[in-house]
């Protein structure tokens, strides 16, 4: 349902889609600047309105500071008279009310002035001639009349009294030099008062009276519906530093408020003022000002709208003429180009779709003359491909790499002859067993997913796996593998190759022990040369206090032993030396079976000592191998001397010596009860014992030599009574190189270089 409408959306006309987005967007568009300059013009007319009204609040402080100011002068004026302090010093209140009675009602009928209030120390009401009959009570709450009793200063401002909220003005009375109490002088702050404000400057002004923390109750107004006020209950809000400004505030949209506090002389709120102007002929302006908005803003949409109909009809002609003139040549009825257009969009379609002519005027005649030689080119693409499959089929046949195919059940499809000649399985041995790949590659008995059984999680499909020939022969190969997957995922075959790494994994590992030997070498070496200078130091003191004691003194024979237990580790150290000094084979074309056979002799004659019999069998037809006669000789002798040193008096000792594959494995069997299986996991270790003489040091050298030749020697016990020395030479043996600086080794036959 919504894809139908979806798609009867996108099928409207192109001049509709032209249309309703320029409209839309021309409405949106003068909507947006509409309200914008409404908003900016609404915003600026409220700052105006704060900054008028602020300014009116101004005034009103202005005004109340005036009148404070004329307070305390017309309070001076009457403190200055003599008449005054003499009878406020003698305490005589009518005197006092009889000469300023008059003066009091002038006063009132000319300035205004509603408070004259005389005060004796320390702080009571002496007489109030506007309310003569109230007197005698304390003063202590009036800060501008204690201040002027105790400090003797003037001061003023709006201060509650007995006569309510008033503007006064409170001055000290002297005689003679002598501080005898204060004058008050007052305006009235009632309606009277705001009444006059409001015919100066127009605003309405309210006096609101404290009666609670934040409760206020209106006491004088020029608002004549007190009623209808607002803000005429509590306030939310108690202004402090600055006054509250309202414009426009709920249910009263016709007025602009503003509420500020009204403090004494010690700063306490003492009442709130309250200002309030009219903003009718304002609201009257934005109403017109939004109509004439709206008028231009609907003319303007109507204009654009009719501007954007005429160019979606210009626009719109030359695409129905381009759109009638691609059917005629997707007809095929049109072969002449199409009339050249401006060099615009619509231009480089026509351009366009010339060139599209063009092409497939040039392609149909192909067609035509493929059509005609078709049958010769499916005889020559034929014979091509017959060419690249022998090509190919030569190539994975010749390949020194296994390649071969899986069937998604494990099914082995295709394998060509290098796996023959490397593993010895037949074609016929590996297809014809559905399991064969599982069991003898991947070394699983069973399963269902070939390619879990045989690489698990990896994703690579790649893995190296050891497979046993059929000659039972362990082999190393990397396997990688590529799965075949149709547009389901779903697995078609198996394809991938095997690469035989058996001999780089015997070279890795002999590289390995190649380092390792290296290293050891050199710490063997470094940790000789620094014993060797004080053992001579040691010796040297040694033999000088033995030759230093008398022969029959009983220290002489401690320092004998001190000289001999020395000269024991410098042949230790003299041992490890000989034991780890370089050595390089001069190779050349040797017989392991002579060298044998030419050290028989001398082994012979050394064994006839202990009655030690020595049986070869070396066969005669073993094949030329490359080496150092003369090192493979000592080694070879070294190693048959010892074993003869081990062998027990009437014993025999064997030598036997066969090919197998590209080696020649030589061993060495004689019968010995002492060593254990520490002494022959530390068979060649340098070590001194009694009698063993030159062989001792030259025993970790024999293993040395082998292994420069590529090979490999091992010492096991082959039953309870004999040990067992295999030796196995390469045929054909690297060329090892070390480097002394970074200990990498390398192959002269160029096969392989490990860094």
């Amino acid at each position: 349902m919504m894809r139908d409408l979806i798609y009867r959306l996108q099928s409207i006309s192109l001049k509709w889609k032209l249309l309703i987005p320029f409209m839309l967007f021309s409405f949106l568009g003068i909507f947006t600047l509409a309200f914008i300059g409404l908003s900016s013009q609404e915003d600026l007319i409220k700052k105006q309105e704060k900054r008028a009204i602020l300014r009116y609040y101004r005034l009103f402080f202005a005004e109340i500071d005036h009148k404070r100011s004329s307070a305390i002068a017309v309070a001076t004026a009457i403190s200055t008279r003599p008449e005054v302090a003499t009878l406020l010093a003698a305490g005589d209140r009518d005197g006092l009310m009889a000469i300023l009675e008059p003066v009091f009602h002038e006063l009132s009928s000319k300035q205004g002035i509603s408070i004259i209030h005389i005060h004796e120390k320390p702080g009571k009401s002496f007489l109030r001639l506007h309310l003569p009959a109230v007197y005698g009570d304390d003063l202590y709450h009036r800060r501008s009349v204690i201040r002027a009793i105790a400090l003797g200063e003037s001061g003023g401002g709006a201060e509650w009294g007995k006569a309510g909220l008033g503007i006064r003005g409170v001055v000290p009375v002297r005689l003679d030099g002598k501080l005898i109490g204060s004058i008050e002088v007052g305006y009235s702050f009632d309606r009277k008062f705001l009444l006059t404000l409001k015919e100066f400057w127009g605003p309405d002004f309210t006096e609101m009276e404290k009666e609670g923390e934040r409760d206020f109750k209106i006491r004088a107004s020029t608002l004549t519906d007190l009623a209808d006020v607002p803000f005429s209950g509590g306030f939310i809000d108690v202004p402090h530093e600055e006054p509250l400004i309202y414009i426009g505030p709920k249910g009263h949209k016709n007025s602009s408020v503003l509420i500020g506090s009204l403090r004494d002389l010690s700063d306490e709120t003492v009442g709130l003022i309250r200002i309030d102007v009219d903003r009718s002929d304002i609201l009257a302006q934005l109403v017109n000002t939004r109509l004439i908005m709206a008028v231009a803003g609907i003319s303007g949409c109507l204009v654009s709208s009719i501007l954007i109909w005429v160019v979606a009809m210009v626009f719109l002609r030359p695409i129905r003429e381009i759109v009638k003139e691609s059917r005629e040549i997707a007809s095929g009825t049109r072969r002449a180009l199409l009339a050249r257009k401006p060099a615009d969009e619509v231009g480089e379609l026509t351009r366009s779709l010339n060139i599209m002519l063009i092409s497939l005027q040039q392609k149909q005649a192909q067609i035509e003359d493929y059509a005609r030689t078709l049958e010769i080119r499916v005889r020559d693409r034929t014979a091509d491909l017959i060419e690249s499959e022998e090509k190919y089929r030569t190539l994975v046949e010749n390949l020194p790499l296994i390649v071969y195919r899986l069937q998604p059940d494990g099914t082995t499809e295709f394998v060509n002859p290098c796996f023959t000649e490397t593993l010895g399985f037949t074609p016929e041995e590996v297809i014809s067993d559905r399991n064969f790949w599982r069991r003898h590659i991947c070394g699983k008995d069973e399963g269902e997913n070939i390619l879990s059984d045989c690489w698990g999680d990896d994703s690579n499909f790649r893995t190296e796996r050891v497979v046993r020939s059929k000659d039972g022969r362990n082999l190393t190969f990397i396997d990688h593998s590529i799965p075949c997957v149709d547009q389901d995922d779903s697995l078609l075959c198996i394809e991938g190759i095997m690469i035989d790494i058996t001999e780089l994994k015997r070279l890795q590992e002999r590289a390995l022990r190649t380092e390792e030997l290296r290293v050891l070498g050199g710490i063997s070496e470094r940790f000789a040369h620094e014993l060797r200078n004080p053992l001579a130091s040691a010796g040297g003191f040694a033999r000088r206090l033995r030759d230093a004691l008398p022969q029959e003194s009983s220290q002489k024979r401690f320092a004998d032993i001190i000289v001999q237990e020395v000269a024991r580790l410098e042949e230790i150290v003299r041992l490890m030396l000989s034991a780890i000094r370089p050595v390089v084979p001069c190779y050349a074309e040797i017989r392991i079976g002579e060298i044998v056979s030419s050290m028989l002799p001398r082994l012979q004659a050394a064994a006839l000592d202990k009655n030690i019999r020595i049986s070869s069998s070396v066969p005669a037809n073993l094949p030329e191998s490359k080496g150092d006669t003369v090192m493979l000789s000592k080694a070879f002798e070294t190693l048959m001397v010892n074993a003869i040193l081990g062998t027990e008096a009437g014993g025999e000792i064997s030598i036997n010596a066969k090919r197998e594959d590209d080696h020649i494995i030589l061993t060495v069997e004689y019968p010995n009860n002492s060593l254990g299986k520490e002494d022959l996991a530390q068979y060649f270790f340098p070590r001194i014992e009694t009698g063993s003489g030159p062989i001792a040091l030259e025993l970790p050298l024999s293993k040395v030599i082998i292994h420069r030749h590529g090979g490999k020697i091992d010492v096991s016990r082959g039953n309870l009574h004999n040990i067992i020395i295999r030796i196995e030479l390469p045929i054909e043996p690297h060329v090892w190189e070390e480097d002394g600086g970074n200990g990498s080794v390398k192959v002269s036959n160029g096969q392989i270089n490990f860094p």
